[in-house]
């Protein structure tokens, strides 16, 4: 995996902390909404480098803060402040995008492939193989 990470130039780590990412999910809902798909991609990136490559806690607020700043989301630290903010619509779209979901962890691929639970070193280097294929081809 370190290596397929490293060809599109990420240093893959899996040591950063995990934990309830609600906080984060609130965030990613309250960019798209104030900068749309566009913004919400960008501060999803982000985040997703500073888990897989910069080992930080994507649960800490100050890690969620710094990351909106990074890519301008407005009132990020009024949305991390506020519990109630984006609360309603944040559960609305979990749980419409859980809907399938059996085992965790779930992943959704390029939103095609699913895949429910652990799998093996593989699994993944196949799925990505076939994800870079089909990049290649567009």
């Amino acid at each position: 995996m370190a290596a397929r990470f490293q060809e599109v130039g990420v240093k893959y780590s899996l040591d950063g902390l995990t934990g309830n990412t609600f906080e984060a999910h609130r965030l990613l809902a309250h960019a798209e909404k104030a900068g749309g798909a566009e913004m919400q991609d960008k501060l999803m990136d982000v985040l997703f480098l500073d888990y897989f490559e910069r080992a930080r806690h994507v649960a800490d607020p100050e890690v969620l803060l710094a990351a909106a700043l990074a890519v301008g989301v407005p009132d990020a630290q009024r949305v991390l402040s506020d519990p109630e903010w984006m609360k309603e619509e944040t559960l609305s779209q979990m749980q419409l995008f859980g809907r399938g979901v059996r085992g965790v962890p779930y992943f959704i691929i390029n939103g095609g492939t699913r895949l429910s639970g652990a799998q093996p070193t593989e699994t993944w280097e196949e799925i990505i193989e076939q994800e870079l294929e089909k990049a290649e081809r567009s």
